[in-house]
């Protein structure tokens, strides 16, 4: 008896020091997964520029850009986060400036002519205002036109996308909240170069292109889908041939929308190097604390519908041909005929 109970004993004692063990082992498991992934949330916080646009500084702004300039002889509202969109306003200055509610979240998209993320003399040939509608989970993609014809602060009347290269973020945002009546606090802005290496990162985007846009992005001449690596993705986002800014700005958009539905579908492994990629070329004023809750809801927004809109709607404006500023050169303008009409038509877009 007594020789079975000291056996029962070492028994037990063995089987403690195995549960031990595999706790301490677990433990240190779990310690690690933790640490390397805060590690791994510290790299690519790491990657991103996170600038601060109280101190702006640019370059000279006095060039011309040989594509604007031509010769003069050539020819919301939702039920739990009510806001006030007063049709009746006399005047755009009259319209009530909207910014961010409890459900939705505004967020300048830039993307900015230059290769080095920390580098902004250039225009921002792609404004797109990602509007985040919690309460809808709804994703809205709205264009405004870079050549639409605006008021910039302290400036002559220009094009949208020369208020960037004149004063960065700053300026932008207050030519926006200005011309547009609404109050943006946050940019992510991607260099066109990050295009390339983004889409090739994730294998490759399929998009549908017509007869003439296959031409010239010299991938066939029939009008269907193709699967573009990332040069070809980008000469599609920048074809100026055809489409005029409506037609850029819509491909834009389609390559957004692509991008985004690949995401969906992508293994872990794709989507730590594409993250790797985007990050790396981009530049936020967001605090890091802010940016990496996007990285971490970034799955749920996946899952959010995702809509489209541009401003303004080519029946209505005009496209005169104006003075470049400082020149004797004058570059074709986009020019809104009801710019009331268009602003209430975009805030009802966002809030309802």
């Amino acid at each position: 008896m007594m020789g079975s109970s000291k056996a029962t004993r070492r028994k037990s004692r063995k089987k403690r020091r195995r549960l031990a063990v595999a706790a301490i082992t677990s433990l240190i498991v779990v310690t690690l997964v933790m640490v390397g992934g805060f590690v791994y949330t510290l790299y690519l916080l790491g990657l991103v520029n996170f600038v601060n646009t109280e101190n702006e500084s640019f370059g000279s702004v006095t060039d011309i850009d040989e594509s604007e300039a031509i010769d003069p002889s050539v020819a919301g509202i939702v039920p739990d986060d009510p806001i006030t969109i007063n049709d009746l306003s006399e005047s755009v200055d009259d319209i009530a400036v909207q910014g961010n509610t409890k459900v939705i979240t505004n967020i300048l998209l830039l993307g900015v002519e230059t290769d080095r993320k920390d580098n902004y003399i250039g225009r921002s040939d792609t404004n797109i205002i990602v509007s985040i509608n919690k309460h809808t989970k709804t994703i809205k993609l709205i264009s405004l036109l870079r050549d639409t014809y605006v008021s910039i602060p302290g400036r002559e009347r220009n094009k949208l996308n020369a208020a960037f290269r004149f004063g960065g973020f700053s300026l932008l945002q207050q030519t926006i909240e200005e011309n547009y009546r609404l109050k943006i606090d946050r940019f992510v802005a991607i260099n066109f170069s990050a295009f390339s290496s983004i889409v090739d990162a994730m294998g490759g985007v399929d998009i549908e292109l017509t007869e003439r846009e296959a031409e010239i992005v010299k991938v066939g001449n029939v009008a269907k889908s193709y699967h573009l690596n990332g040069k070809k993705a980008l000469d599609y986002v920048r074809i100026r041939k055809i489409g005029d800014d409506w037609g850029r700005t819509s491909r834009q958009r389609t390559l957004l929308k692509a991008l985004m539905k690949k995401a969906k579908n992508m293994d872990r492994l794709t989507m730590m190097g594409t993250l790797d990629k985007v990050l790396s070329k981009a530049s936020t004023n967001m605090k890091r604390t802010e940016f990496l809750g996007y990285i971490m809801n970034a799955p749920s927004y996946l899952g959010y519908e995702i809509k489209e809109f541009h401003v303004p709607e080519r029946s209505k404006c005009n496209t005169p041909r104006v003075p470049i500023p400082g020149t004797t050169y004058v570059m074709e303008v986009v020019e809104l005929k009801d710019p009331k009409a268009a602003i209430l038509e975009l805030h009802h877009e966002i809030y309802g």
